[in-house]
Parts: structure tokens; C-alpha cells; sequence
């Protein structure tokens, strides 16, 4: 291997996908590393006169994952992987078209409700209306000028005192 870079090494037992291969990565080369402070610069680093530090990362080495355990990116994507999105995004997809269609549908139900309310309401004022009308035809009809007036044009007239039999 080339002087700074770094190779995905391979172990006894690491699986291998079919039809993948290893890709070295180069290492990204470490900054030059400041001077060594004196020991007060370097405790009080904020002190006057005292040379910024830079914060040097050292780099990390690769993981001991198997090959195929790990994950990437990209066209490294493997079959599996894109297989699992796809259901997820298919499900996420149909979740929110569910939810959606039930909010479509509650908002329509509501509006027809809406319009049945009204009608009924409608429907209740004129029969209490009706009701009204026929209350007042009844005790037109019931009243005793009325009735008298009625039994009058029938040949009805009150009874004579004999006529009335009281058990």
C-alpha cells in the first residue's frame, strides 16, 4: 500500500456480496500539528499573547464491521437495501394517502350532515306551523257559538225537560 492511504482489509469470516469489491479509500493527509505550547499557553490558552490552537482530529480508523454489514451510499446501494426503502416509501405513501382519504371523506360527511340538519330543521318549522294552524281550526271548530250555529242549520234545538232521562 501507498505511504498514507488506507485499504478496507479483510478478515477470515467477512462476507463478501457477489459482484462488489473492496474500494481502497485514501486517507485525507493530517494538518500540520501546531507547536508545543508552553505549559501556561497551554492551560490558559485564552491568555494574551498566546498562539490560537488549532483542534487537530485524528483520523479514525475504518470500522470492524463485515462488508456486508455495513451500510453506503450512493450506487453501493445494494439490492436488499433499495428493496426495504422502496416498501418503506410505499407504505409511508399509502399511510398518508389513507389519511388523507379520511379526511376527504369526514369533510364531505360533514357537509352532507350539514345540508340534512338544515332540511330537518326547515321540516320541523313548518310542521310546528302546521301544528299551530290546526289548533286553532279545532277550537274554531269546538267553540259553542259554533256548535249551536251548526245545530241550528240541522234542525237541532235543546231538549225539552221531559226528554232527558238521568240514570
Amino acid at each position: 500500500m501507498a505511504a498514507g492511504a488506507r485499504a478496507l482489509l479483510l478478515r477470515d469470516g467477512d462476507a463478501i456480496a457477489p459482484g462488489r469489491r473492496a474500494v481502497a479509500r485514501l486517507a485525507r493527509k493530517a494538518p500540520p500539528t501546531a507547536p508545543v505550547a508552553r505549559t501556561s499557553q497551554r492551560a490558559f490558552p485564552f491568555a494574551v499573547g498566546a498562539p490560537a490552537m488549532p483542534r487537530v482530529r485524528p483520523l479514525d480508523p475504518l470500522p470492524a464491521l463485515p462488508v456486508a454489514a455495513r451500510r453506503t451510499v450512493g450506487a453501493e446501494i445494494g439490492r436488499e437495501d433499495r428493496r426495504r426503502a422502496l416498501r418503506s416509501n410505499i407504505v409511508a405513501g399509502l399511510v398518508l394517502l389513507v389519511v388523507g382519504a379520511v379526511h376527504v371523506w369526514t369533510g364531505i360527511e360533514a357537509v352532507r350532515v350539514g345540508y340534512a340538519l338544515g332540511a330537518a330543521r326547515q321540516m320541523t318549522v313548518k310542521l310546528d306551523q302546521e301544528v299551530h294552524e290546526l289548533k286553532v281550526e279545532l277550537a274554531a271548530a269546538t267553540a259553542p257559538a259554533r256548535i249551536e250555529q251548526v245545530a241550528a242549520k240541522l234542525g237541532l234545538h235543546a231538549p225539552a225537560p221531559g226528554q232527558v232521562v238521568v240514570p
